[in-house]
């Protein structure tokens, strides 16, 4: 008998600590399997069960008070900085970088919305040691692009298309990103997909349930961009050109043919040449008659992709801008020009 319990007594220990085991494993594995990039700020005395709040906040840990447990088992002080983290490290990978200092050596690298891949190229050349050719090599190797495809299921075939300037353009997120000398180019491309992935992610069910692929969206969504004075704007614009796309019209946009002309919006004048010139970006040819450009033209932000996907119901098929960035939207082109007249007559017109 009491070889009996005896035997129970041990297997019941044996199995609560197996227990013990297996959630202690749970809770310190890494939240997501995809890189999911996380700016933090541990701010100087901030105590660690605050920071353990806050991770389990942002989504970083899964467990606070195991992460505390680990901290304590580690021996390790944690350092005020700014890191950036990721959804797919484990609780104890994120405590190094919090003990260590990771950040210490890494620069920000900021996209702001509308850019396109020539500034971020830039941007990087500045930053790293990368130069822009080495953005460009890679954003055109075939491998890495099939790599980009197997991992996002909104990424397809539509980026190995020879007629795009730039593979990926308008598939790198604008946003603030923190990087270290030893960042690989590649994980710097990816961590703007990565963060594009996240965006789209909230939109997955209208993406699927669109008659346009997401390719096409996000052409859509650059385009919405650059065209929109504010936000408020942004889905009506969508309408005007979903509208135009509609009736086989032409998109006449030109921000397009400033991109196929490879010149940056504002810079100068175009040429008549470069305005008429037919290519697969430049809106304003007759040959272009509804369809989108090949690809996008620059990197939109959270806005111009919700105008896109979720654009207005609208029967506008015009607008223009003042030179206050005040838009105006009209169904018919006498509507439109009547619109222009009055602009030109307060002053409001804009002008080179």
């Amino acid at each position: 008998m009491k070889f009996k319990v005896i035997i129970f007594i041990t297997s019941f220990i044996v199995f609560l600590c197996l227990g013990c085991l297996i959630f202690f494993g749970i809770n310190t594995k890494p939240v997501s399997k995809t890189s999911v990039p996380v700016i933090y700020e541990l701010k100087k005395g901030t105590t660690s069960q605050t920071v353990a709040h806050e991770l389990r906040k942002e989504g970083l840990i899964r467990n606070e008070k195991i992460f505390l447990l680990q901290l304590k088992l580690q021996k390790k002080g944690l350092i005020a900085a700014t890191y950036q983290l990721d959804k797919n490290m484990s609780s104890l990978e994120i405590i190094e970088h919090l003990s260590n200092g990771t950040s210490l050596s890494q620069v920000k690298i900021t996209i702001p919305e509308g850019k396109n891949v020539r500034y971020i190229a830039k941007v990087i050349a500045k930053n790293t040691n990368y130069s822009e050719n080495d953005v460009y090599s890679l954003l055109k190797d075939p491998a890495f692009l099939q790599t980009c495809i197997k991992k996002y299921w909104w990424i397809k075939s539509d980026v190995t298309n020879p007629n795009l300037y730039y593979s990926l353009e308008g598939y790198l997120y604008p946003d603030t990103y923190i990087i270290s000398p030893k960042t690989k180019l590649k994980d710097i491309i990816d961590m703007m997909l990565a963060r594009m992935d996240t965006e789209l992610n909230k939109y997955k069910a209208d993406l699927k349930n669109s008659k346009y692929p997401v390719h096409q969206l996000l052409t859509m969504a650059s385009l919405v961009e650059l065209e929109s004075a504010n936000d408020q704007d942004g889905a009506k614009v969508a309408s005007v050109f979903y509208n135009r796309l509609a009736k086989n019209m032409n998109l006449g946009s030109d921000v397009t043919t400033y991109y196929g002309a490879r010149v940056d919006v504002g810079s100068r004048d175009l040429y008549t040449n470069e305005l008429t010139a037919v290519n697969a970006y430049n809106t304003r040819s007759t040959s272009m008659n509804g369809k989108l450009p090949v690809g996008p033209i620059c990197s939109p932000g959270s806005w111009a992709l919700k105008g896109a996907i979720k654009p207005a119901v609208t029967n506008y098929l015009y607008f223009v801008a003042d030179k206050n960035k005040k838009v105006y939207f009209s169904a018919t082109y006498a509507e439109q020009q009547a619109v222009i007249s009055n602009l030109k007559a307060k002053g409001l017109w804009y002008t080179w």
